[in-house]
């Protein structure tokens, strides 16, 4: 009984050590809503927060999945968001190909150095080459489809999409979406903080790491620290030692 319980332990110690070296993050990106601004006129969404979130996935071929947030009476729609991406694995010259797998709602088209607006959308990366009013330079656009309502990206959407990518350098994985820069060149007008956001009134100077558009209101910024979040099979092995260790601590004090 006693190697039994040994082993049940000593199970359960390795099963912890692979609950964290196991651990395959995702990045769950969301609009924040404390950084709501109102590009010198407009307001907020009248939406409860988030917005509009982005998780991204895998290692040589990514999977990003959009979801809106956005309630299903309200005019607001996601028109436009904008991404950096990190210099030295996505350099300019580096063509992404983004495939987008949910055929509604449209994309209208990607852009970098220049716009491609078929599906799949190959886009040749130019570092910085998207400037969006006093937000800062950006490398990578989405444009969502504006027309009519049943083709926007708004309410609970969920749009999916698989990047791969040809010219880049090391390893194409989920952390190529750069979220720590926080100088991109330009972005120096100061933004006033929308009228209902948390920071009604406040001045801000771009540039910042992503930006995004939620039409009728204006531009919304994203000040957005990636969130890790763990894959579902290192959660059974977290759990699995936690198990173990309590088996083995009731073994010696029953002792």
């Amino acid at each position: 009984m006693m190697k039994a319980s040994r082993r049940v332990g000593l199970l359960g110690i390795i099963a912890v050590l692979l609950g964290f070296v196991v651990v395959m993050p995702s990045w769950a990106l969301t609009i924040d809503p404390d950084l709501c601004q109102g590009n010198h006129e407009g307001s907020c969404p009248t939406d409860p927060w988030d917005w509009v979130t982005a998780e991204i996935t895998g290692s040589g071929t990514l999977t990003m999945t959009m979801t809106g947030h956005l309630a299903s009476d309200s005019d607001n729609r996601i028109t436009n968001w904008w991404f950096n991406l990190d210099p030295d694995r996505v350099p300019t010259g580096a063509v992404l190909t983004i495939t987008q797998t949910s055929l509604d709602p449209l994309v209208d088209k990607v852009n970098s150095a220049a716009a491609d607006s078929t599906n799949p959308f190959t886009v040749t990366i130019s570092q910085d080459s998207q400037n969006v009013d006093g937000g800062g330079a950006y490398d990578l656009e989405f444009d969502f489809f504006d027309g009519p309502l049943a083709k926007r990206f708004n309410n609970s959407d969920v749009l999916t999409f698989t990047i791969t990518c040809s010219g880049c350098s090391g390893v194409f994985d989920d952390t190529v979406f750069d979220f720590s820069s926080t100088v991109p060149p330009g972005g120096n007008t100061p933004y006033i903080g929308a009228p209902g956001s948390p920071h009604d009134g406040q001045l801000f100077n771009a540039p910042f790491p992503t930006i995004a558009s939620i039409n009728p209101a204006g531009h919304f910024v994203a000040g957005v620290a990636p969130t890790a979040v763990p894959a579902p099979m290192s959660l059974v092995l977290l759990g699995s030692g936690i198990l173990g260790l309590g088996v083995l601590g009731r073994r010696r004090f029953s002792r």
